[in-house]
């Protein structure tokens, strides 16, 4: 399943998802946010910023955050049509 011609992704929801999955994940794997941060490479303030809701990562910064967990996008994430929302007048 895909996106139709009329949707767009809802950012807010991603940026929602991203930071409820990230810190479920983290906390499965009993990882602090210091931890999680060295194993994707990237700075601790990043991985609060993403919990916090303040931030969506960087595409490199969210691949980086799946390989340190092991796990593909969409796992960690949810895929494209969680997010759906329809664009009004398109056609």
């Amino acid at each position: 399943m895909s996106l139709t011609p009329n949707q767009i992704c809802d950012e807010f929801a991603v940026r929602r998802a991203m930071q409820e999955n990230l810190s479920l994940w983290r906390d499965s794997y009993g990882w602090s946010m210091e931890t999680l941060a060295r194993k994707a490479g990237c700075g601790k303030d990043t991985i609060k910023r993403i919990e916090h809701g303040e931030t969506c990562p960087k595409l490199s910064t969210f691949y980086s955050l799946c390989l340190a967990f092991g796990v593909g996008p969409e796992t960690l994430l949810g895929s494209p049509e969680d997010f759906a929302v329809d664009v009004k007048g398109a056609a």
